[in-house]
């Protein structure tokens, strides 16, 4: 059983993780790799995603929220899907890019089409196709936000978000410190002055990134967990 299967059923192991991250991530986000431009390479903070898959399993375990349905904006190798649904085991995902042809390796993003009940969106999020396909597909559990960085399309996503999110949901958003030209930064000083939100933030990296988490009906939870980085309006 893999490091992914075993931190899934709640065996966790931290330090066996958290070196399975860096390992894939540049060293300029806080992992153990050189960038060597083949486009295989984690786009997350290793810290702040453990940290991440560390909070949504205490969600689970600690106050039985079930992650059965997932939806991700922003596709690109695939990489964070599979970890996010190896972790926690979603019966079915979903998944948004235009797939823009420059950057991701191919053999890369095709691997991690498999081994998923996934729906495949390839389009604009914020057209009204994919809008569409989206309510059909709803409710979701989890939403992780990771597509358009410019401040306009994020808060599209977000806003789509909110109508297929369930009645008790998390909303991730990444980038929430990340520096201009993303524009997440102010998205995410909007959405903390109006609902309990957690965040995860590693200071200390050359490339500045940050995970905030939305609480969508679950409020009470996210206060139990005790954590200084949790804010509520």
């Amino acid at each position: 059983m893999s490091v992914l299967d075993r931190y899934g059923e709640g065996w966790i192991e931290d330090d066996q993780l958290l070196i399975f991250l860096k390992d894939l991530s540049n060293i300029e986000i806080g992992g153990n790799r050189i960038y060597d431009g083949q486009g295989t390479h984690f786009m997350q903070n290793p810290n702040e995603f453990l940290d991440m898959l560390h909070f949504l399993l205490r969600m689970k375990f600690e106050f039985n929220f079930s992650f059965t349905r997932f939806l991700e904006f922003g596709w690109s190798a695939g990489i964070s899907h599979t970890i996010i649904s190896k972790v926690l085991k979603f019966s079915e995902s979903v998944a948004i890019d235009l797939v823009v042809p420059s950057g991701i390796n191919t053999g890369t993003f095709f691997a991690n089409l498999r081994f998923k009940n996934l729906t495949f969106i390839a389009n604009d999020s914020t057209s009204e196709f994919t809008l569409n396909k989206l309510k059909l597909l709803a409710p979701f559990d989890f939403v992780f936000i990771d597509g358009g960085h410019d401040f306009l399309t994020a808060r599209s996503d977000f806003e789509s978000a909110l109508k297929v999110v369930g009645e008790k949901g998390i909303i991730a958003l990444h980038d929430i410190y990340a520096i201009a030209p993303c524009e997440v930064d102010k998205l995410w000083a909007e959405i903390k002055s109006e609902y309990c939100t957690y965040e995860f933030y590693d200071s200390t990296q050359t490339i500045k990134y940050g995970i905030g988490l939305v609480a969508i009906g679950v409020e009470n939870e996210f206060l139990q967990m005790n954590k200084a980085s949790f804010r509520c309006k």
